[in-house]
């Protein structure tokens, strides 16, 4: 904690108890987060409601990406506690709101920081094995990285995305539990989180800093600037992953569900979720308009009906399966005739399940259009955002 910190709440929060609020704030400036809480809570039970603001700030410093992440959540309340029972000190209330914001904001760009510093590792070793064909080394890489922490190595990411939904479901913005809740999963689990507690906190205090005294504002200022900076490096991976994802769907074989599974429910996967989320997050339509060009056709591959899919499928397998198996049975059966003309019909029926590879009937047709659009848009989207970045 910075010493410009410290001295706002010495100022602000020091008086009655003075002697547990002198070690809290000791134990606190020092980093020593389990005693400052230990401290913050004896204020408490003496009934000194600076003891939440206290509390909450050592929650912060506590949380991090394993067992502590509910200290994030847990911190919130804590200030919110203080700001209840201190409802007629508005102007007081908001500065040390204003410190608490300040704070999570620069626990989160640490945390966010060293996760994507560790999936990109993750990604290196990755292909680094890959290319010695280790497969078991690959997939014990790929599990961790979707299911683990590297200090834990315990499955994380459902409990996060559960943390977050419930954390969301609880606060005025319900409408978006549902898909906070898909994108808080994956290698970017803990980070989505994270940044779902603590995006809008950034937004309110980076409109209010101008009522801030000027050691503060300017703080709290640099600290949002850190905070955007972190979260367009987060919305970069997310993106590669989209694309990746998304590149995967577009070229498999429209004869598998693999591809009409994924096509369809492209917005509800944890890459297709993510994209979503801090486009939406980052109001990204107003600074590449061609994103809303891929809203709608993502909107379109939602609205395929799975049945529809299914009959066009069988009507191609027996369509070519039936020439397939005609060519055979003229093989075997019918001796009197050339076998050039079984062979002949046989490969007609391959040939027909190569042309649909590429473009097959009705609503896969119609899918795969979609898909191609969607590719076209992606690749400008892609484009767009190199071009603006930097001024996020």
């Amino acid at each position: 904690m910075k010493a410009s910190i410290q001295h706002i709440l010495i100022k602000r929060l020091s008086g009655s108890n003075s002697n547990e609020f002198d070690l809290c704030m000791i134990e606190l400036s020092s980093g020593n987060y389990i005693k400052s809480l230990n401290y913050s809570e004896h204020l408490i039970l003496k009934n000194n409601s600076n003891g939440w603001a206290l509390k909450a700030l050592s929650q912060i410093g506590l949380s991090d990406y394993s067992s502590n992440f509910n200290q994030l959540n847990a911190g919130i309340q804590s200030i919110r506690k203080y700001k209840s029972l201190n409802s007629g000190k508005s102007s007081l209330v908001f500065e040390i709101q204003a410190v608490f914001i300040h704070e999570l904001l620069l626990k989160t760009e640490t945390l966010v920081n060293e996760k994507l510093q560790e999936i990109e590792e993750m990604h290196l070793k990755a292909k680094s094995e890959k290319r010695k064909r280790t497969i078991a080394t690959v997939a014990t890489i790929f599990s961790y990285l979707y299911a683990s922490n590297s200090k834990s190595r315990t499955p994380k990411f459902l409990g996060y995305g559960a943390t977050v939904a419930g954390y969301v479901a609880s606060n005025h913005f319900k409408k978006n539990a549902l898909l906070i809740s898909n994108a808080a999963k994956g290698e970017l689990a803990e980070t989505v989180s994270n940044i779902s507690i603590t995006i809008e906190m950034a937004s309110k205090l980076k409109k209010r800093t101008h009522l801030l005294e000027s050691n503060l504002k300017l703080e709290c200022n640099r600290a949002v600037k850190q905070y955007m900076v972190i979260l367009v490096n987060v919305y970069d991976r997310v993106i590669t992953n989209y694309v990746q994802h998304y590149s995967n769907v577009a070229s498999a074989n429209p004869f598998t569900k693999y591809f009409y599974i994924n096509a369809i429910n492209i917005s509800e996967s944890i890459e297709g979720s993510q994209f979503i989320y801090f486009s939406d997050a980052l109001k990204i339509q107003n600074r590449i308009p061609v994103y809303l060009d891929l809203q709608k056709q993502i909107k379109a591959l939602n609205l395929v009906k799975l049945k529809d899919v299914k009959r066009d499928l069988i009507k191609m397998h027996l369509l070519c399966g039936g020439i397939c198996l005609l060519g055979i049975f003229i093989l075997l059966i019918n001796k009197n005739v050339n076998p050039v003309t079984g062979s002949t019909i046989f490969w007609v029926g391959i040939s027909l399940y190569i042309y649909f590879r590429f473009f097959p009937i009705g609503e896969l047709r119609r899918m795969k259009t979609n898909i191609r659009l969607h590719q076209k848009f992606l690749t400008s989207f892609i484009v767009g955002f190199e071009k603006v970045k930097n001024s996020l």
